[in-house]
């Protein structure tokens, strides 16, 4: 049977093989780093319905997955954007969804293939968690915090999604990398001067989470705020504005994937329907393909607001 330190690198090597990157932290770091997010979110305390409404994603009840972890594997895969093209009153119009919106399923496959092939052998196990996600990958040296407060992992860039395993592989303990952002946002506010809804402080490093356009389109069935201003809109779901601007994504932001052509007829449907059950069964199936029926409950509102705007081709491939 492997070492458990060669055992540790072999899931190193693999990951980059298959386009990855991973880091192994010891599992004290979770409850450092979930006592770390508690102790950030003070940040919002003027802010007492933000922060009633967040609350419950904070809990991070892990243990249950995996009672006798030892170690996370923090994995960072690809994730660009994705582009629809949808025919409406006779006119093409192209939107996007930003990176990691659509890609669970296939990134926790691709993942789950490379730790079964390494892990297994060994009498190994690991479990898929709930965790601090950007946190622990910024302080395992994993990713770097933007002022935008997303994280930049190395020549991805933005266009990452970091998703996290436990395990029993016992891992030797190390230590924190620092807490900042990038180098590059010292002397750079692209994003801050941006952002369309003025959620990037220059008083402080955590963003005004209340007012991201990320955070107020996610919400399901909620109408937008009068204070957001018409044409701010510039996604499906999420906001593509800071990244957009941002040197790190450099040479990366041309990437995009297809998520297919949607007919006038179609997009008449995705602006109707209140439910999904509601849409042909064509339809529906092709929203399964992308995984775009994990947007359903938003899409009709964000979809009606951008088929407003007119200036809806400015996310192209640059």
């Amino acid at each position: 049977m492997k070492e458990m330190n060669e055992v540790a690198a072999e899931i190193g090597s693999r990951l980059a093989e298959e386009d990855m990157e991973g880091r192994i932290v010891p599992i004290s770091w979770v409850e450092e780093a979930i006592k770390e997010v508690r102790h950030s979110m003070e940040a919002y305390g003027d802010e007492p319905s933000f922060l009633n409404e967040v609350k419950d994603y904070f809990k991070f009840d892990y243990r249950k997955e995996l009672p006798d972890a030892r170690s996370v594997i923090l994995v960072a895969v690809p994730s660009p954007k994705v582009r629809l093209v949808l025919a409406y009153r006779g006119k093409e119009v192209t939107v996007y969804v930003p990176p990691t919106y659509l890609d669970f399923s296939e990134a926790k496959e691709r993942i789950s293939k490379v730790l079964e092939e390494v892990l297994e052998p060994s009498a190994l196990k690991f479990a898929f968690a709930s965790l601090p996600l950007k946190l622990l990958a910024v302080r395992s040296g994993l990713a770097q915090y933007g002022r935008n407060n997303i994280t930049y992992a190395g020549r991805r860039g933005s266009f990452v999604r970091l998703m996290a395993c436990l395990s029993d592989l016992p891992i030797e303990d190390r230590d924190w990398s620092e807490l900042k952002p990038m180098d590059r946002c010292e002397d750079c506010t692209a994003c801050q001067r941006i952002c369309p809804t003025g959620a990037i402080a220059s008083d402080r490093f955590m963003v005004h989470a209340e007012r991201c356009l990320t955070y107020l389109n996610e919400r399901e069935r909620t109408p937008f705020p009068d204070w957001i201003s018409s044409g701010r809109h510039n996604a499906l779901v999420g906001c593509l504005e800071c990244q957009r601007v941002c040197p790190a994504n450099k040479g990366i932001w041309t990437k995009v994937e297809d998520g297919g052509r949607f007919s006038e007829a179609e997009t008449d449907e995705l602006l109707i329907a209140k439910d999904l059950q509601e849409l042909s069964p064509e339809l529906k199936e092709k929203l399964k393909v992308k995984n775009l029926d994990s947007l359903f409950s938003v899409l009709s509102r964000n979809l009606g607001v951008l088929l407003e705007q007119s200036d809806n081709m400015r996310y192209g491939e640059m």
